[in-house]
Protein backbone atom coordinates (compact mmCIF):
# COMPACT_ATOMS: atom_id res chain seq x y z
CA UNK A 1 0.00 0.00 0.00
CA UNK A 2 1.06 3.42 -1.02
CA UNK A 3 0.22 5.93 1.24
CA UNK A 4 0.71 9.72 2.13
CA UNK A 5 -0.30 12.29 4.96
CA UNK A 6 -3.28 9.66 5.68
CA UNK A 7 -4.22 8.69 2.03
CA UNK A 8 -4.34 5.40 -0.04
CA UNK A 9 -3.21 5.75 -3.37
CA UNK A 10 -2.15 2.34 -3.98
CA UNK A 11 -2.96 -0.49 -2.11
CA UNK A 12 -3.11 -4.28 -3.67
CA UNK A 13 -5.97 -5.35 -5.67
CA UNK A 14 -7.68 -8.97 -6.24
CA UNK A 15 -4.87 -11.78 -6.94
CA UNK A 16 -2.45 -9.57 -5.45
CA UNK A 17 -0.28 -11.03 -2.07
CA UNK A 18 2.21 -10.61 0.75
CA UNK A 19 4.69 -11.67 -1.90
CA UNK A 20 4.39 -8.67 -4.61
CA UNK A 21 6.98 -6.86 -2.37
CA UNK A 22 9.27 -8.19 -4.71
CA UNK A 23 7.74 -6.38 -7.27
CA UNK A 24 7.92 -2.93 -4.84
CA UNK A 25 11.43 -3.87 -4.27
CA UNK A 26 12.67 -3.97 -8.07
CA UNK A 27 11.45 -0.78 -9.18
CA UNK A 28 14.83 0.75 -8.71
CA UNK A 29 16.41 -1.79 -11.16
CA UNK A 30 14.37 -0.43 -14.28
CA UNK A 31 15.17 1.89 -16.89
CA UNK A 32 14.41 5.66 -16.02
CA UNK A 33 11.42 7.49 -17.98
CA UNK A 34 10.20 4.17 -19.17
CA UNK A 35 6.74 2.53 -18.29
CA UNK A 36 6.56 -0.44 -16.30
CA UNK A 37 3.97 -2.69 -14.73
CA UNK A 38 3.54 -2.64 -10.84
CA UNK A 39 1.95 -6.17 -10.39
CA UNK A 40 -1.20 -5.53 -7.23
CA UNK A 41 -3.33 -7.56 -8.62
CA UNK A 42 -6.33 -6.43 -11.54
CA UNK A 43 -6.27 -3.63 -11.86
CA UNK A 44 -3.05 -2.99 -12.06
CA UNK A 45 -0.61 0.37 -12.24
CA UNK A 46 2.41 1.63 -13.70
CA UNK A 47 5.15 3.63 -13.08
CA UNK A 48 8.25 4.64 -14.27
CA UNK A 49 11.39 6.25 -12.39
CA UNK A 50 14.13 9.05 -12.81
CA UNK A 51 17.22 9.32 -10.87
CA UNK A 52 15.22 11.14 -7.73
CA UNK A 53 11.22 10.49 -8.35
CA UNK A 54 9.32 7.75 -9.12
CA UNK A 55 5.92 8.66 -10.97
CA UNK A 56 2.49 6.07 -10.65
CA UNK A 57 -0.11 5.66 -12.65
CA UNK A 58 -3.72 5.37 -12.21
CA UNK A 59 -5.23 1.90 -11.94
CA UNK A 60 -5.22 0.23 -15.45
CA UNK A 61 -5.88 -2.53 -17.40
CA UNK A 62 -4.15 -0.80 -20.20
CA UNK A 63 -0.91 -1.60 -22.20
CA UNK A 64 2.45 0.26 -21.83
CA UNK A 65 1.74 1.62 -24.94
CA UNK A 66 -1.62 2.72 -24.16
CA UNK A 67 -0.98 4.61 -21.36
CA UNK A 68 -0.67 7.71 -23.00
CA UNK A 69 -3.77 9.48 -21.52
CA UNK A 70 -3.64 7.73 -18.01
CA UNK A 71 -3.05 10.20 -15.57
CA UNK A 72 -0.58 10.64 -12.79
CA UNK A 73 -1.57 9.19 -9.58
CA UNK A 74 1.55 10.18 -7.32
CA UNK A 75 4.87 10.99 -7.31
CA UNK A 76 7.23 9.91 -4.31
CA UNK A 77 10.73 10.28 -3.84
CA UNK A 78 12.98 6.71 -4.75
CA UNK A 79 14.69 7.45 -1.54
CA UNK A 80 11.93 7.72 0.74
CA UNK A 81 10.52 4.66 -0.90
CA UNK A 82 13.27 2.42 -0.48
CA UNK A 83 13.40 3.56 3.17
CA UNK A 84 9.75 2.31 3.53
CA UNK A 85 10.47 -1.10 1.65
CA UNK A 86 13.09 -1.78 4.03
CA UNK A 87 11.18 -1.30 7.30
CA UNK A 88 8.37 -3.91 5.59
CA UNK A 89 10.57 -6.53 4.42
CA UNK A 90 11.85 -6.40 8.07
CA UNK A 91 8.32 -6.96 8.95
CA UNK A 92 7.69 -9.66 6.74
CA UNK A 93 11.02 -11.26 7.63
CA UNK A 94 10.11 -11.43 11.12
CA UNK A 95 6.56 -12.76 10.33
CA UNK A 96 8.01 -15.80 8.57
CA UNK A 97 10.05 -16.36 11.22
CA UNK A 98 7.28 -16.39 13.91
CA UNK A 99 5.75 -18.63 11.21
CA UNK A 100 8.12 -20.95 10.88
CA UNK A 101 8.54 -21.38 14.61
CA UNK A 102 5.47 -21.86 15.04
CA UNK A 103 5.31 -24.44 12.76
CA UNK A 104 8.15 -26.29 14.26
CA UNK A 105 6.44 -26.44 17.19
CA UNK A 106 3.59 -28.12 15.54
CA UNK A 107 5.66 -30.15 14.62
CA UNK A 108 5.26 -29.67 10.85
CA UNK A 109 7.79 -31.09 8.46
CA UNK A 110 9.57 -28.32 6.02
CA UNK A 111 8.79 -26.08 8.23
CA UNK A 112 11.35 -23.39 7.13
CA UNK A 113 10.06 -23.83 3.35
CA UNK A 114 6.50 -23.79 4.26
CA UNK A 115 6.72 -20.14 6.18
CA UNK A 116 9.00 -18.85 3.28
CA UNK A 117 6.51 -19.79 0.87
CA UNK A 118 3.64 -18.62 3.02
CA UNK A 119 5.24 -15.21 3.08
CA UNK A 120 6.08 -14.83 -0.19
CA UNK A 121 9.76 -14.72 0.72
CA UNK A 122 10.89 -16.61 -2.58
Amino acid sequence: MLEENHRIYIEPTCCGDIGNIVEWEDIHTKLPGEWNQLWIGHPWIYYRTDQQVIEFSGYSESTREELKNTPLLISVSQQDLQGELQKIRLQQDHFELRIQKTLAKMGIDNCERIANLMTGNV
